[in-house]
């Protein structure tokens, strides 16, 4: 039996700079109304473009991978398997994902108030109704929304929606093995295969799934690392090349390895990351959500920036100032309030 600490160990390390890297994506101050300076810093740009589409977009579709491979890794579960691994899940997710929207909620119809919605004209249209309210914990009924009210929670909201059909992912592995995974993305990819859909992240769940079954010792991985970083590298050529979704995937699945790997590397040679770090990550993730279109918008007024150099500083000031008030309010919370801190983080 291969150790269980040193699996949590790898995920733990790898799960920190994956979550850093979902808080980036929220930092692209570009995507608001100050992209006119940014033709002013064309290599921030081209940086830019190239971590999004290279580095960042690995980060969500690894974390599904974890998941389906926690959820398997002591084998195809039976029915009261399924059940309890259920039952934790109504702890570590659901209940999580509840309160943190019900803070949305809060926040949003703050931000309706007649002090407030001149700032904030994304809502200043929306109707405030008891079908709307209850509609926002699934997604926002607003232009261009993939999420509920703490709009980073999406994830955890495709996540709950993929958990009960893990029965027909664990039948697919124990009667059809390969070929299950290959029916599985193949639905998967059915279902729509765009970076916010639940079909990617069934895909990348089953993946991670499978992988557990298939590789029970992530420290395998780890023996190969220069392997996974060419065919990771010859994917992101394949993927400028011929720019098929079918050649994104593929540099996907490979970034996670190469992910995976790194972490293991890390790990073997002995470095963990302090506990305050990995037992606060779900708490920064669902709670910078809350805030980071305001940061994002302030600290860019602030610097505004026109050109390479003050265009970075301000992406890294945002990033800094997401995490730090996330932080701090974790540590906060759990100094003076640790059961609702724990309540919130999920159990971690």
């Amino acid at each position: 039996m291969i150790e269980k600490s040193r699996h949590i160990a790898i995920i733990d390390f790898v799960k920190v700079p994956a979550l850093m890297t979902v808080i980036l994506i929220h930092c692209n101050f570009t995507e608001d109304h100050y992209s006119a300076a940014l033709r002013h810093a064309p290599q921030f740009n081209i940086l830019l473009e190239f971590l999004q589409r290279n580095i960042y977009s690995v980060a969500v579709p690894l974390f599904y991978f974890i998941s389906g491979y926690l959820f398997f890794r002591d084998g195809v579960p039976d029915t009261g398997g399924y059940m309890a691994k259920w039952k934790r899940r109504i702890h570590s997710l659901l209940i999580p994902y509840l309160l943190w929207n019900i803070a949305g909620l809060l926040l949003f119809l703050l931000k309706k108030t007649p002090a407030l919605e001149w700032r904030f004209p994304l809502y200043s249209d929306m109707h405030v109704d008891l079908v709307t309210l209850l509609k926002g914990f699934y997604i926002l009924p607003v232009e261009d929304a993939v999420g509920p009210y703490d709009f980073v929670l999406w994830f955890i909201r495709n996540l709950l929606i993929i958990l009960p059909f893990t029965p027909v992912i664990g039948y697919m592995f124990r009667y059809l093995r390969f070929m299950g995974l290959i029916v599985i993305i193949a639905i998967g990819w059915w279902w729509e295969f765009e970076y916010y859909s639940i079909g990617a992240g069934f895909m990348f769940f089953s993946i991670g799934g499978y992988c557990a079954l298939l590789i029970p010792d992530l420290q395998t991985i780890v023996r190969h690392t220069g392997l996974v970083l060419a065919v990771w590298i010859i994917c992101i050529c394949g993927q400028y090349l011929a720019g098929t979704a079918w050649m994104e995937a593929a540099a996907t699945v490979a970034g996670i390895f190469f992910f995976i790997s790194v972490g293991g590397w890390f790990v073997e040679k002995g470095f963990r990351w302090p506990q305050v770090i990995t037992t606060s990550l779900f708490f920064v993730y669902a709670c910078h959500g809350l805030y980071a279109s305001v940061v994002r918008s302030a600290v860019a007024g602030i610097i505004n920036p026109a050109g390479n150099l003050t265009s970075l500083l301000c992406y890294l000031m945002i990033f800094s100032v997401d995490v730090a008030v996330a932080l701090l309010l974790y540590l906060l919370m759990r100094r003076f309030a640790p059961k609702l801190t724990a309540v919130l983080s999920g159990g971690r």
